[in-house]
């Protein structure tokens, strides 16, 4: 069962992607909000910031998969 602190976290990511250079590239926009009691010890900036990097990653793999295959 979850602490009653977990249940009252709340966070939002999104991805915005707007195509750029004539079809041929992507921009992405990344934006977070994350609140709840003590947020900030268990997502310090550092580990949010790592957890961006391998999302974006994923991202630009799988579109290079698709690209590519």
């Amino acid at each position: 069962m979850l602490d009653r602190r977990a249940r009252r976290t709340r966070a939002v990511h999104r991805f915005r992607l707007t195509t750029v250079d004539g079809g041929h590239a992507t921009d992405v926009l990344s934006e977070e909000s994350i609140g709840g009691p003590l947020i900030a010890l268990t997502f310090p900036v550092p580990k949010l910031r790592t957890v961006l990097q391998d999302w974006l990653e994923a991202l630009r793999t799988t579109a290079g998969d698709r690209r590519d295959g």
